[in-house]
């Protein structure tokens, strides 16, 4: 599974629980050459934020991802294969 398709399903699992704490979920994903925002590339592992009635936040975000014709990256750099 490629990390749009799990951000989606991801969000999507989230939006289900219709629970009355959570006010929004956001796909936030930037894959790699997808923003013309030079900071963009420090948030390429950052793939869901989830907003609550109280003003708090969550990211959820991918350290690392493995597997066929994944290159090897450092910790929170993600290919653009991963994607």
């Amino acid at each position: 599974m490629k990390l749009i398709e799990f951000a989606r399903r991801l969000q999507a699992e989230l939006e289900a629980l219709d629970h009355p704490e959570i006010v929004s979920v956001e796909d936030i994903s930037v894959p790699p050459g997808s923003s013309d925002d030079p900071n963009a590339q420090h948030r390429k592992h950052n793939l869901v934020k989830v907003n609550y009635a109280n003003g708090g936040s969550t990211t959820i975000m991918v350290q690392a991802v493995r597997g066929p014709g994944i290159p090897k990256h450092a910790n929170y750099d993600l290919p653009r294969e991963a994607f």
